[in-house]
């Protein structure tokens, strides 16, 4: 297996499978399997992601999981799932997990939120 030392090429890869593949939907999606993806170390991976997104691995995952739940919320396709349908579908893997970062990022409960967005 051939392993990537260019950041720039690690960075370009990592960008398209978060924003065209949507990998943190995967509630599976550890640091580990990233970088196995990526053919590179955990370490190298963890300070690519630090640099240029000015985070650690776990929040970088948790916003972008918690954007697309705001995108489902705003199309109102949460008419047809739970709360716990779109934790699921944006890769939580429970309610509760999904309800803390949700309020983390957006000061908001998920509840909250939608009823903001009916107003």
């Amino acid at each position: 297996m051939r392993t990537i030392k260019n950041e720039k090429e690690i960075l370009t890869m990592l960008d398209k499978l978060l924003g065209k593949q949507k990998i943190y939907k995967n509630q599976k999606l550890s640091l580990i399997n990233l970088s196995k993806e990526l053919n590179t170390n955990t370490s190298y991976l963890s300070t690519i992601i630090n640099t240029h997104y000015h985070c650690n691995f776990k929040t970088l995952i948790n916003q972008l999981r918690i954007d697309e739940a705001c995108i489902i919320m705003m199309k109102n396709k949460h008419q047809s799932l739970s709360i716990k349908g779109i934790a699921e579908e944006v890769g939580f893997k429970s309610r509760s997990r999904f309800y803390l970062a949700f309020k983390k990022y957006t000061g908001l409960s998920p509840l909250q939120y939608i009823s903001n967005r009916s107003k």
